[in-house]
This record gives C-alpha cells, sequence and structure tokens, in this order.
C-alpha cells in the first residue's frame, strides 16, 4: 500500500514557488476545489500542475463545470455528496474516459447506497467534514472506518479528508 497526500491548493498555496516546495515534501496530488474560486484560479492552478509535473484532481460541486472538466481532463474527479450509481455514471458518460472518478461519501444517503456507489467508482473519499454535519458527530469516527474497510476490500483507492488528530 502507498500513502499519497491530497493537497486542496487555494490563494495561499497557488505559486509556482510554494506549490514546487509542496510537491518536495510530499504533495502527490493537488486539489482543485470549484466550490471556492473561479476558471482563472482554477487554471492557474492546472497550469503550475503541469510545470511541476503533478497530477491534479477536480472535486466538482455540481454538474456545471463538467464542460471545463472534460476539457481539460484530470487524472482524478471527485464528486462531492455522491448518492447514488446513476449519478456517478451519468458524470462518468460526459468526461474523458481516462478520468479516475473518485466518489466523495458525506451523507447519509451517501453511506445507505455505499455499495452501488463503489462499483462506480474508481476510490472513494470519505468527506469528513461534511459527514459530520449530517450525521451526529460521535458516529463520524464509525462510518469513516467502515468506509475504508469496504473500500480497500473492493480493492480501490481511499482518501479520507479533513485531518484527524
Amino acid at each position: 500500500m502507498r500513502t499519497k497526500i491530497v493537497c486542496t491548493i487555494g490563494p495561499a498555496s497557488m505559486t509556482l514557488p510554494k506549490m514546487k516546495r509542496m510537491k518536495e515534501n510530499g504533495m502527490s496530488i493537488a486539489r482543485i476545489n470549484t466550490k471556492h474560486g473561479d476558471l482563472a484560479q482554477w487554471e492557474k492552478i492546472i497550469s503550475i500542475c503541469k510545470k511541476i509535473d503533478c497530477p491534479f484532481m477536480i472535486d466538482i460541486n455540481s454538474k456545471n463545470f463538467l464542460w471545463w472538466v472534460k476539457e481539460k481532463k484530470p487524472e482524478y474527479l471527485a464528486i462531492s455528496y455522491a448518492e447514488s450509481e446513476k449519478y456517478i455514471r451519468g458524470i462518468i458518460k460526459e468526461i474523458d474516459p481516462y478520468t479516475k472518478v473518485v466518489s466523495k461519501i458525506e451523507s447519509k444517503k451517501g453511506i445507505s447506497n455505499f455499495k452501488n456507489i463503489i462499483d462506480a467508482s474508481w476510490g472513494i473519499m470519505v468527506g469528513r467534514g461534511d459527514l459530520s454535519k449530517n450525521l451526529s458527530f460521535e458516529k463520524v469516527p464509525a462510518a469513516q472506518n467502515l468506509i475504508v474497510k469496504k473500500t480497500i476490500r473492493n480493492k480501490k483507492f481511499v482518501i479520507v479528508a479533513t485531518e484527524m488528530l
């Protein structure tokens, strides 16, 4: 098993020197969260990723940016609030066939439909922050543990988002 570090890039870190230093210190994948920023910022991040030879993941919160995702051909696409196999497969049909789809589990419905979601996805991301808003706080560690174990059992890529102390 190989651990990777996915770093969300924002205004404070989207310069060539900073991202280069992040990559030298272990960043494996640069994440672009389309919930924040704008196309110009996201384009800048992608440009820097190409200069430092770092794969990037675009995280979409709606289908509004699929036209742009298709154009950029990211190595990874994270789907926020993935709650059904049908929704995931619909997105997969619209993007580059080589893009690896990572479904984010952030709700009770996502947990309920996990079996079908994992079958439709290349990997899973446990969205601990939003999951803690949608489950009672004390249930998040058990849900996270279950999701991680089932994802590994299915030989899929798994990301646990939001720092853990």
